[in-house]
């Protein structure tokens, strides 16, 4: 028996296709819909809602810390609340006067008049 020892390396390049879909953020941020609501949640009320933001605030496109960064919120700022998230952990706001809204955390905010739960799901 006659043993030959193999010293050639053999390489083989796989190729393996990749497509990357871009996502567009603002397709996936939510709209509000001050007539929207849920089976079983109190109907909106039709007085605007006054919040106070008690810190400096970022304030994000969507209802949560994953969505994009939109602008900052001064602390004592007075703000209309236009919505909430199914849990109210988000509220929508704006500026008085209703213009450019956003979201921020229930928690960096105080109620100064109207009601949360009577805002619609947005």
């Amino acid at each position: 028996m006659v043993t030959i020892p193999v010293t050639q390396e053999v390489t083989h390049v796989v190729e393996v296709p990749v497509t990357v879909t871009p996502v567009d953020k603002a397709l996936s941020t939510f709209i509000p819909s001050l007539n929207s609501t849920i089976a079983g949640s109190p109907a909106p009320t039709s007085e605007l809602s006054t919040v106070t933001i008690l810190e400096h605030s970022d304030c994000m496109y969507g209802p949560g810390s994953g969505y994009l960064y939109k602008y900052s919120v001064m602390a004592d700022n007075l703000m209309e609340a236009i919505g909430r998230n199914m849990d109210g952990s988000w509220i929508y706001i704006q500026n008085v006067g209703g213009w450019n809204p956003c979201w921020v955390q229930v928690t960096l905010i105080k109620l100064t008049s109207g009601d949360i739960n009577g805002l619609p799901i947005t």
